[in-house]
C-alpha cells in the first residue's frame, strides 16, 4: 500500500494540519486515470486547493457551478478508491505553550554536564536528544500522530499490509523529516511492522506523483475547519470537509493544549527529574 501525504498552513501559520491518503496501488493507479479525465475536464494540469479555494491563476473566473461540479468528481473519485483518510490538526500556539518547554528542557538535559560528566555519567541522559527529536518539529509531532493513527485503523481493515509514505516536497523540512522518520521507527516497533524504512519527496505536478494532489483537499479543509474555530468566526462546518469525511473511511483528530500534554506525559517528567539527578552526589 501507499501512503500519500501533504501538510497546509494558514499565512501566519496559526494552524497546521497534516493529512494522508492510503490505498493499495491497483487503487491508485486507477485514481491516477480517473484524476487526470477531471483535470482536463476542468482545463487545469494540476489541482491546487489552496489556488482554487482562493479563485486565483488557472481557476480565476470560474462560475459556481463549474467549482461545485469540479469537487464533486474530485471527491466520488477519492471515496472510489482510497482506503483510509487521517488527518491531524492542531493551533500552533498550544505546541508552543505545551511542547517547546519540554522539548527545551529535555535538550539542556542532554547537554547539561553535571549529568554528562564525572566519573559515572548518567547513561539515560543519552536518550533525551531522542525523544525530544521524536515531538519536534510540529511536522514530526503531527507525523508521528498520523502514523500512531493509522496504525490502530489499518490493524483492523488491512492486516499484514506494508506502508510505503510519499510527502509533498517541501525543501524546509525534508532533511529533518527524513532523520525523524528513521529515529521513530528506530525506536517504535510497531510502527516499523507497518512502515518501510524509505520515505519518498516528489512534486505533486509530476503526473507519477499526481495522487499527491488528494491529501491536500483534505489537510486545507482540516486548516480551514480549524482556523475559523480559532478566530471564532460563527460559521458551521465547512462542507467539502464533511463531504469528504460521509464516506466513513475518512478521520481526523485535533491536539489542543490538553491532547498535547498527554503525549508528552512521560517527557515532561524526565525533565522533572533531571534536577534531582544533577543534584544527586553520586
Amino acid at each position: 500500500m501507499i501512503a500519500y501525504l501533504d501538510e497546509s498552513y494558514d499565512k501566519d501559520k496559526t494552524v497546521f494540519s497534516l493529512a494522508g491518503f492510503v490505498s493499495q496501488v491497483h487503487c491508485w493507479e486507477r485514481l491516477k486515470t480517473e484524476w487526470k479525465n477531471h483535470l482536463e475536464w476542468a482545463e487545469v494540469d494540476v489541482f491546487h486547493m489552496n489556488r482554487f479555494e482562493s479563485r486565483v491563476k488557472e481557476y480565476d473566473g470560474w462560475s459556481n457551478a463549474k467549482r461545485i461540479e469540479f469537487l464533486q468528481r474530485l471527491v466520488r473519485t477519492i471515496h472510489r478508491d482510497v482506503a483510509i483518510g487521517i488527518g491531524h490538526t492542531m493551533v500552533m500556539r498550544d505546541y508552543d505553550r505545551v511542547a517547546s518547554p519540554i522539548i527545551k528542557g529535555l535538550r539542556l538535559a542532554a547537554h547539561d554536564p553535571r549529568l554528562t560528566q564525572g566519573k559515572n555519567p548518567r547513561k539515560p541522559v543519552g536518550k533525551f536528544e531522542q525523544i525530544a527529536d521524536i515531538y519536534s518539529p510540529p511536522y514530526v509531532y503531527l507525523l508521528k500522530a498520523w502514523m500512531e493513527h493509522l496504525c490502530v485503523r489499518l490493524s483492523n481493515s488491512w492486516p499484514g499490509e506494508k506502508i510505503a509514505c510519499v510527502f509533498d516536497r517541501n525543501f524546509e523540512v525534508e532533511g529533518r523529516v527524513r532523520f525523524h522518520y528513521e529515529l521513530l521507527l528506530n525506536n517504535r516497533p510497531d510502527l516499523a511492522a507497518l512502515f518501510h524504512n524509505s520515505i519518498t519527496f516528489a512534486d505533486k505536478t509530476d503526473p507519477r506523483f499526481m495522487a499527491l494532489q488528494t491529501p491536500d483537499m483534505l489537510a486545507y479543509e482540516l486548516q480551514k475547519d480549524m482556523l475559523n474555530k480559532v478566530t471564532g468566526e460563527p460559521r458551521s462546518q465547512r462542507k467539502l470537509l464533511v463531504e469528504l469525511a460521509s464516506c466513513r473511511r475518512i478521520w481526523s483528530a485535533y491536539h489542543d493544549d490538553q491532547t498535547i500534554t498527554q503525549d508528552l506525559a512521560e517527557a515532561a517528567k524526565l525533565v522533572e527529574a533531571v534536577g534531582n539527578l544533577a543534584s544527586d552526589p553520586r
